[in-house]
């Protein structure tokens, strides 16, 4: 260790120390500030500092510049005013900070160890791998292995039998059922034959073992079968939350079987185990703070864990070593979005990235190289075993808005499937439509005639574009219909008079924004935005930006009644629906047992609430009668994402499924 100003450095675990806090590093970085403090006081240029940390590889300038920025943040230093790094415009970079070598005695002294020779061992250990990794991966040969009328998903390859296995949902129905199909042969094998519903399936590295999730009607089992056995009969090892998906993954030995799991707060995901033998479950690691952890992924061979995690806003991929108890970091971004999946190639030190721009490699120390020829078919499900096949699923989804009139009082809920008036309709997708107060005019958004979702107006039996740029969502007619108020591609608050088709965006730009919702006049808005970790209420007045915070103890999504006097909401992850008097600003408890997972999808009037999940995950829509303190189902064994009920309550634009159609494409992944 040595002492860089206030902050102890910890080479050995990525990390910075001061007060006790602990900051972590990513291994380029701590090279990086290695080679700063090899010789503190003279300039590093960024020539030398692209030679030895990219050992030649060729990166474009913002990859140093994101290095630099991130160790300014870890040590509280500015670019203007620095105290550790400070930038020589055009050369390079110095650490002007003092520098502590902690010696020992005469005869060794580990300023000269660790600062001389062991700074250039442990840059030629750290780098081995990004000048020995290959400097390009690409997918070749790629093939589609499956075309079954339905949707086809989970896949896992199962190399001990040469074949995939995976889950076939047929066209129309809810249920699916785990079929095993050779790679080299067009020939199917029905595990399972039953209406219940699988999912994220998971074998083990051995291919003894098979884990998933079961939902029944109400309840989510964790099951695992043995793949050994002439019948196919799966013990229960765990129940599970019905919502939200499941990323299983096997230790080496098969013994443990790792999943990232809800718990009770649906804002918080941590990494758990189960012992295949004893049932037992157990958390792998401490969560605390504002951290949830997704995705697991295993080391075939050895004892680590690689892992995704989420931590005030910024994305980790992490890897923790369940030997010895040691969580590194080993990559962060600062964009949450990006990543779907992670999976360890087997008989690499290497990990595989799904993520929106495609795939990528990303090395344990830290380098990530782009997989050539993945962005097509936008995989959301893969496997990929020790030979490089790799197995992933591409799905097509499109939606469709959908008219329905609002059963009365006695009659029954709405059974049947696609029994409401379909509204502009095109060979794209189109949602969250909301109808002006004439009851005709629809806004909405729609991704035809582009590659991103844009706002759409129809008017009159005529459908027009209304913004020629990608927008982010939640478009709300203003209250006298003259203003459109939505989220821009960045998130920001955008106004959109519908007249002139003008745009503004009132205040100053916002971050981590989340909904939005118009108050009782045209100069009013609601929104919420996470602060410290937690979303919370404001208010602001356009006319002049003047922004006030609402709420201290949390608050999501809101709506502000026609009057102005209250306002609707709830809190991200919690049960419950409040509303608070805008008067004095106080809080009163509507409905406690809210469900949580109603966090977007509820719109309240004065006498009630319609919602389209109920605490028993009863597909369809509700109504929670205020007065009488009853609930109605309006319209049964809907899945559906979106919907808008009229200011006259008289019916509901819906945004339903249109079109499902997914499909396993057999490739490798080579370099």
């Amino acid at each position: 260790m040595i002492k860089i100003g206030h902050y102890v450095v910890k080479p050995a675990h990525n990390q910075l120390e001061r007060d006790g806090k602990i900051t972590e590093l990513e291994p380029l970085a701590m090279a990086m500030l290695l080679l700063l403090a090899e010789e503190p006081g003279r300039v590093i240029t960024a020539d030398e500092l692209f030679e030895k940390l990219w050992q030649g590889k060729v990166v474009t300038d913002s990859a140093l510049h994101r290095v630099v920025r991130q160790l300014r943040i870890a040590f509280d230093d500015k670019a203007a005013s620095p105290q550790y790094i400070r930038t020589v415009k055009k050369s390079g970079y110095v650490l002007i900070s003092p520098v502590e070598k902690p010696l020992t005695n005469k005869q060794s002294s580990p300023v000269k160890v660790f600062l001389g020779l062991s700074v250039t061992a442990l840059i030629v250990a750290c780098f081995y791998w990004l000048s020995a990794a290959p400097t390009s991966y690409r997918l070749q040969d790629a093939k589609l292995i499956t075309s079954m009328p339905g949707v086809e998903l989970d896949p896992t390859l199962w190399p001990q039998q040469n074949s995939v296995i995976f889950t076939h949902q047929p066209q129309g129905e809810l249920y699916n059922n785990i079929v095993v199909r050779p790679l080299d042969a067009s020939q199917y094998r029905y595990l399972t034959d039953d209406s219940l519903h699988y999912a994220d399936l998971s074998l083990s590295h051995d291919g003894r073992y098979l884990a998933f999730v079961l939902r029944g009607v109400h309840e989510c089992t964790i099951k695992t079968v043995d793949l050994t056995k002439p019948t196919f009969a799966p013990v229960a090892l765990t129940k599970c939350r019905f919502e939200g998906n499941y990323q299983f993954a096997w230790s080496a030995d098969s013994s443990q079987l790792y999943y990232n799991n809800r718990g009770e707060q649906h804002a918080k995901q941590q990494i758990m185990t189960i012992d295949v033998n004893t049932k037992r479950v157990t958390k792998v690691l401490a969560l605390s703070g504002d951290h949830n952890d997704y995705l697991p992924t295993t080391e075939p061979t050895g004892p680590r864990l690689a892992y995704f995690r989420i931590a005030s806003g910024d994305v980790q991929i992490r890897v923790f070593n369940t030997l010895t108890n040691t969580d590194i970091l080993l990559k962060q971004w600062q964009s949450s979005n990006q990543l779907k999946g992670l999976t360890w190639l087997k008989g690499k030190e290497a990990l595989l990235l799904n993520t929106q721009a495609g795939l990528q490699v990303l090395t344990l120390e830290g380098q990530l190289t782009a997989v050539q020829n993945s962005a097509t078919d936008a995989p959301n499900m893969l496997s990929v075993d020790h030979s490089g096949k790799l197995i992933y699923a591409a799905t097509t989804y499109t939606t469709q808005l959908s008219e329905y009139q609002l059963p009365s009082k006695q009659a029954p809920a709405i059974k049947e499937h696609f029994a409401g008036r379909p509204i502009a309709m095109s060979s794209k997708s189109e949602y969250d439509g909301h109808y002006a107060t004439d009851n005709q005019t629809l806004v909405f958004l729609s991704n035809r005639e582009s590659q991103d979702y844009r706002l759409w107006l129809r008017q009159d039996g005529q459908t027009r574009l209304l913004h020629d740029k990608p927008i982010g969502g939640s478009p709300r007619w203003s209250r006298d219909n003259t203003k459109l108020m939505f989220f821009t591609d960045e998130r920001q608050i955008a106004i959109m008079d519908i007249a002139s088709g003008k745009i503004s965006q009132p205040g100053s730009p916002r971050t981590a924004i989340t909904k939005l919702a118009w108050g009782h006049n045209n100069n009013l808005i609601y929104f919420s935005q996470r602060i410290n970790g937690q979303h919370q209420l404001f208010k602001m007045d356009i006319s002049n930006a003047q922004v006030t915070q609402l709420s201290e103890n949390g608050g999501y999504a809101m709506q502000a009644t026609n009057n102005g006097r209250f306002l609707y909401y709830n809190k991200f992850g919690q049960a419950g629906l409040w509303r608070m008097d805008l008067n004095t600003l106080t809080d009163e408890t509507v409905l406690p047992n809210f469900h949580q997972l109603n966090f977007a999808n509820w719109q309240a009037f004065d006498n009630g609430i319609y919602y389209i999940r109920d605490t028993k995950a009863v597909r369809g829509l509700f109504f929670y009668d205020f007065v009488g303190g009853q609930q109605r189902q309006l319209i049964d064994n809907k899945e559906f994402i979106r919907f808008s009920v009229t200011d006259d309550q008289s019916k509901v634009l819906i945004t339903e499924k249109k079109t499902l159609i997914g499909d396993l494409h057999l490739t490798k992944l080579v370099h």
